[in-house]
């Protein structure tokens, strides 16, 4: 299972997120490969954590959706088509969303591109005038 997680785990958390109006995305981050991202891409580790922040001006993608450190470096986008579906709720919280590293992909070897794997929340369609769970690591 990602990121560790057993079938039991998973079903759980999944239960708990439609009792509690959160909805969760376990994704990975594109675009980590340009602009000279690895770098920062290969220092991060599993359960560090990131930022979503909705980036309306970008000049590719008025829906993207960038994933930064904490630092506001630039790791990469959520894919186009999640970002798509999604640029309106991140619009309504007015806020960039929390995010937790839960798979750095890739080996020890530097000539290999790493990735990052990825977990965050979002109030639940239903919900979406409520804020984003500040306390992601309470539902992990």
């Amino acid at each position: 299972m990602d990121g560790g997680e057993s079938f039991f785990q998973r079903h759980q958390r999944l239960a708990k997120q439609q009792s509690t109006g959160v909805d969760t995305y376990d994704v990975h981050v594109v675009g980590v490969t340009f602009e000279g991202r690895q770098q920062v891409v290969r220092s991060i580790q599993a359960n560090d954590r990131l930022l979503l922040r909705r980036d309306p001006a970008n000049r590719y993608d008025r829906n993207a959706i960038r994933v930064e450190t904490l630092n506001g470096v630039q790791v990469g986008f959520l894919a186009k088509d999640l970002a798509a579906q999604l640029a309106s709720r991140f619009d309504q919280l007015g806020a960039p969303v929390n995010a937790i590293v839960i798979a750095h992909l890739g080996g020890d070897n530097p000539d290999y591109s790493h990735g990052l794997k990825i977990r965050f929340q979002l109030p639940a369609q239903s919900n979406t005038a409520a804020k984003a769970m500040p306390n992601l690591e309470d539902e992990l």
